[in-house]
């Protein structure tokens, strides 16, 4: 292990890791309301305040996306507290 450890030279900063959790706060998942509550249909990005990207077969209409929803900070973590998802109504009329 030693020499194996010696020679690499490839060692990431803690800093990687710091700048994938500020990645992940920009990704939520979309949510399809049904008449028992709510599922998972994909997942989607913020790309500017208020505006989210995803791809065409998570949302195919602005009908079907009426009916949806965007869930960030959906976590479902193995230690620690659980995280409080927050959740927004989807507004394909507005862009």
């Amino acid at each position: 292990v030693k020499e194996v450890v010696m020679d690499a030279r490839n060692f990431l900063s803690v800093e990687f890791l710091e700048r994938g959790q500020q990645a992940a706060r920009c990704v939520g998942r979309v949510l399809v309301r049904t008449g028992s509550g709510a599922r998972a249909r994909g997942t989607g990005f913020l790309v500017a305040s208020g505006l989210m990207l995803t791809n065409q077969h998570v949302l195919r209409s602005p009908a079907f996306a009426a009916e949806c929803q965007l869930e960030m900070d959906y976590e479902v973590n193995q230690f620690g507290d659980v995280r409080i998802p927050e959740t927004f109504v989807l507004r394909p009329d507005l862009f």
